[in-house]
């Protein structure tokens, strides 16, 4: 798809993905540009019951804010948070050079008591892990070599392979696909720091 330039083309795609979301359909899909990629994210956070995991660059807004809407993205985010019983996990590659909306709500959040969100900045046992796990013949993307995704409870995911451009793929009903960057997530996240 081509990219989002239009505040109507962005509530079109999110449109998109919410009906992909609710159709249960086991497709994967495809992402162009950091617009639909809020898109998807926003979804993820709307659709998700129980835990969301990240791995992401530096969470610099790039994707959160990239467009008009980009209150779709926090205000999603937020609701998501506010459920009982929901997990936020996010370990980011480096700390962002100028901290966006998304960056400072993960900190306030991980910071207060009982709190269900983490952020935790990548160790290099968990890069290595992420390293490893580039499909076979995915080139890597202007010298980033890591793939950045997400997962929402246990059936959703959105795999970034180009992290300039933020195209991606991405399904909502994918529980094998899902499971296995869960496995690859939690199998190093504890070797990771928390962000002060």
């Amino acid at each position: 798809m081509p990219a989002l330039t239009t505040n109507k083309e962005y509530l079109e795609f999110l449109e998109k993905c919410e009906n992909w979301a609710n159709s249960n359909s086991t497709e994967i899909y495809s992402n162009d540009g950091a617009p639909q990629a809020n898109a998807v994210m926003s979804t993820i956070f709307k659709k998700s019951q129980e835990q969301i995991r990240i791995f992401a660059n530096n969470v610099d807004g790039t994707i959160s804010q990239c467009c008009e809407c980009d209150d779709t993205f926090m205000k999603s985010l937020g609701e998501f948070i506010s459920r009982p019983n929901t997990n936020l996990k996010v370990v980011i590659q480096t700390k962002p050079d100028h901290p966006a909306k998304f960056f400072n709500f993960l900190v306030h959040k991980s910071k207060e008591e009982n709190s269900r969100v983490e952020l935790k900045i990548a160790s290099s046992a968990f890069l290595n892990n992420i390293l490893s796990k580039r499909p076979p013949g995915e080139k890597s993307v202007r010298g980033n070599e890591y793939i950045h995704f997400a997962t929402g409870d246990s059936h959703m995911f959105r795999i970034e392979y180009d992290s300039v451009l933020h195209n991606a793929k991405f399904s909502f009903k994918n529980e094998t696909f899902t499971k296995l960057l869960i496995d690859d997530f939690d199998s190093f996240l504890s070797s990771c720091e928390k962000v002060s």
